[in-house]
């Protein structure tokens, strides 16, 4: 367990890791010693209070959140220490600030609270404060073991495996899994064909996408299939997301911006592909969990509130919170609370 909580950085070695090569910052507006900066970091209590001042979040890959120093932030290095990573933290969110207090979370939790284990991407992790994602929601009433990151994909999740290990130490009856919204939209314009008028949102989707959709159906099965041999006593709860709203709150890097750059210009067609690709989504997966006796599936559809999203992609916090409540319904009936 200590090990899987360095590997999290939620000790000094995390901090430490990611501290280098500071850029050179001219008229600096904040002057903060390293020294302070990763004390700052390491208590629990100032971190997230932290993070916006000397912080914010960069765009470079929008599925993906990393931090990044803000500009006019200049870390002071004491020349008789040596000189650590802050600079342009390339470490993403997630798997810092976000998991280290789910974990903390979940090793204060009772031992009488069932345990649940929530594998996933930033709807099970988002990388930061003041956001409160589902298995924040969902750590009220169970004790949830956290290996969510945002960005994560689905092949990725199933590759590294450490969601068996972690259901077997921890005793979990439960895997929560939140995957393939990132291999899908986060790739969106490579499942496009180039717009040409009078063509329909379905028309639009190329041959790409539906491999896709089968590999990401394949991975699924594979997983329950695992599971239900290492396993037997887990049931695997699973969603299809609700769907994502272009342009929402005036964001337009996650889907707008691509779709645009196909060609695809108006929000109503817009709009109509997105449904279109997350009720492929859905409908197979509904389809493959009936499949698997260890497999429950959840419809999110119609859960998020028109005006419950963050961005184009993300619930807002009251739009996580539906999203919970859905989800708690289904790990009542199997654990009995």
């Amino acid at each position: 367990m200590i090990d899987y909580l360095r590997s999290l950085g939620v000790r000094l070695s995390l901090a430490a890791a990611v501290i280098a090569a500071l850029p050179a910052v001219t008229a600096a507006q904040i002057r903060i010693e390293q020294r302070e900066l990763l004390n700052l970091l390491e208590n629990d209590a100032t971190a997230a209070d932290t993070l916006e001042r000397y912080f914010q979040l960069s765009d470079d890959e929008p599925f993906a959140p990393k931090l990044k120093l803000r500009e006019g932030v200049e870390v002071v290095v004491d020349p008789n220490e040596p000189q650590l990573a802050i600079r342009d933290w390339p470490l993403r969110v997630s798997n810092m600030f976000g998991a280290a207090s789910k974990l903390k979370k979940y090793f204060s939790c009772e031992a009488t609270i069932p345990r649940v284990v929530a594998e996933g991407d930033s709807w099970f992790n988002y990388p930061w404060p003041g956001v409160t994602d589902v298995t924040d929601e969902l750590s009220a009433f169970y004790c949830v073991y956290p290996l969510a990151a945002a960005g994560d994909e689905i092949t990725n999740m199933f590759s590294s495996n450490q969601f068996l290990p972690a259901l077997a130490s921890e005793n979990a009856k439960v895997l929560l899994l939140s995957g393939g919204g990132n291999d899908l939209l986060g790739h969106i314009g490579d499942y496009l064909n180039s717009y040409a008028p009078g063509m329909t949102a379905p028309q639009l989707l190329n041959k790409a996408f539906f491999e896709k959709l089968s590999q990401l159906e394949n991975v699924y099965r594979s997983l329950f299939e695992i599971l239900a041999v290492r396993a037997p006593a887990v049931t695997v709860i699973t969603h299809g997301y609700d769907y994502a709203v272009p342009g929402a709150k005036g964001k337009t890097k996650y889907l707008s911006r691509p779709l645009v750059e196909k060609g695809v210009t108006g929000l109503q067609l817009q709009t109509e592909v997105i449904h279109v690709v997350i009720d492929a989504l859905n409908d197979g997966m509904s389809a493959l969990n009936k499949q698997h006796k260890n497999a429950v599936f959840v419809d999110l559809r119609g859960t998020v509130g028109g005006s419950q999203w963050m961005d184009e992609i993300h619930p807002d916090n009251n739009g996580f919170q539906q999203v919970a409540i859905k989800l708690m319904d289904k790990i009542r009936l199997l654990v009995g609370k």
